[in-house]
């Protein structure tokens, strides 16, 4: 099946009713990863079937009222039964989260294949969905001419209703979500809040549950909110990363569900696998690759500095320092590799003349050395001073700290060791970037 084909008069139906359901999980699912309450939104996907169940089975058809009552009762119960454990009992939140839904799923599947020829409800669809039924059944209404599918008009309006409860409600949500102690301090109801999310939660299962059933819908709550954290560290960001993370598991899932003749809704949770693969991969400031390319960018960094630290010594001990001690330790080991990397990284950048005979550092590089080891030996007088670190101690704790110093930094620390000339080994410190003049010029006179 080509794409377009996903636009016909046959898969729009499906497409649009799983769009939908995938936004709407999406919405709900972004607090509840952010409240670090996943496993919360399993159990109430779970707990909420036989509230759907006795729905079902006190209406005797499948009216939206009683279903979304039952199952918003369910909901309410899962998550009050799961804070009574919690606090009263002792007991793991994840425990009692197990144990809750467990058993209300597990009552569930008893009452409906007990009361399976009773009621028009069949577990298969309760439990996988049957979004592909949203090209024949048809709201009895139409807009603009055109019958949108039943699942669509109710999911549509959850969707509206959740977004408006959200828009409303976005600063409390924001505070409870982050920070609930300081809600309470501030006067706003976290457990009310609390509350008001899991009612949201279940209002969205339930609406969900014909286009991804009851299992899937799990998939659909946890996964883009899960992206959309890699993606964002604000909000706003995290809940429109999971909108369309959302939108394309569904896309695909569609795609690939018709080209491989299986099951939509298990494409569509196979789809937002894939596409959090993809982000845990290469989501720009989380993501594994990303995080990489990072750490190999410092490695290098600190392997070049090593470099120019080790050439800018010896080119003061050949310059009029000779008699100085030399600096106790030697320079770490780096890999091969990484060397072979740092000193093509030098070349190219113009700080080494060259490698294949007697390196010789350029005037950037020796800027770049001379400012290496003035951090090193600043930071050599701190330790000695503030902490009485001996001199034979004090060279392996400066060189991990060196790297990681910036210039305000050192201008600080040096003011702060008020301007010293020579270390604890007896070496000169190097002028800063603006010279020896400066620096003598800038210092105060003593006392």
């Amino acid at each position: 099946m080509s794409f377009m084909g996903l636009f016909d008069h046959a898969s729009l139906p499906i497409l649009i009713v799983a769009v939908l359901a995938a936004c709407n999980c999406a919405l709900v699912g972004s607090y509840l990863v952010l409240r670090r309450m996943s496993l919360l939104g399993d159990a109430i996907s779970h707990g909420v079937l036989p509230g759907l169940v006795i729905g079902f089975m006190l209406a005797g058809n499948r009216d939206l009222l009683p279903m979304l009552l039952g199952a918003l009762a369910a909901a309410l119960g899962t998550a009050l039964a799961t804070d009574f454990l919690k606090r009263s009992m002792r007991i793991d939140g994840d425990a009692a989260m197990g144990v809750v839904f467990t058993t209300l799923f597990a009552l569930g599947v008893i009452l409906i294949e007990r009361y399976a020829a009773q009621v028009d409800l069949d577990p298969s669809c309760v439990l996988y969905g049957q979004v592909e039924y949203a090209a024949i059944d048809r709201w009895s209404g139409a807009i603009f001419g055109w019958r949108p599918p039943r699942s669509a008009v109710t999911l549509a309006i959850v969707f509206a209703i959740d977004l408006g409860v959200i828009a409303l409600l976005w600063k409390e949500f924001l505070l409870t979500s982050f920070d609930a102690p300081l809600a309470d301090s501030l006067g706003l109801r976290s457990t009310l809040m609390h509350l008001l999310l899991m009612g949201m939660t279940a209002l969205t299962t339930v609406a969900s549950f014909e286009a991804v059933g009851s299992i899937l819908v799990v998939a659909m709550l946890v996964v883009p909110g899960a992206i959309g954290t890699l993606l964002s560290d604000r909000l706003l960001g995290v809940i429109l990363a999971a909108q369309g993370a959302a939108i394309l598991s569904a896309v695909f899932g569609l795609w690939s569900a018709e080209a491989l003749d299986t099951s939509v809704s298990g494409m569509m949770a196979v789809s937002a696998g894939g596409v959090f693969a993809i982000a845990f991969v290469f989501a720009p400031k989380h993501g594994w690759l990303p995080h990489r390319l990072r750490r190999l960018a410092l490695s290098l960094r600190i392997v070049e500095e090593d470099i120019l630290g080790v050439l800018y010594r010896k080119h003061e001990k050949t310059h009029g320092t000779g008699d100085v001690e030399p600096e106790s330790g030697a320079p770490p080991w780096h890999p091969a590799w990484l060397q072979i990397l740092a000193r093509l990284r030098l070349r190219l950048g113009g700080a080494v003349e060259s490698f294949s005979q007697e390196p010789a550092l350029t005037e950037r590089g020796m800027i770049r050395g001379r400012r290496l080891v003035r951090r090193h030996r600043l930071w050599e007088i701190y330790l000695s001073d503030r902490l009485a670190i001996p001199a034979s101690h004090l060279h392996d704790p400066a060189h991990r700290v060196e790297h990681f110093l910036d210039e305000e930094f050192t201008r600080r620390l040096e003011e702060k060791l008020d301007r010293p000339e020579r270390d604890p080994h007896g070496r000169e410190i190097p002028a800063p970037p603006e010279g020896k003049a400066a620096r003598q010029k800038k210092r105060p006179p003593r006392e």
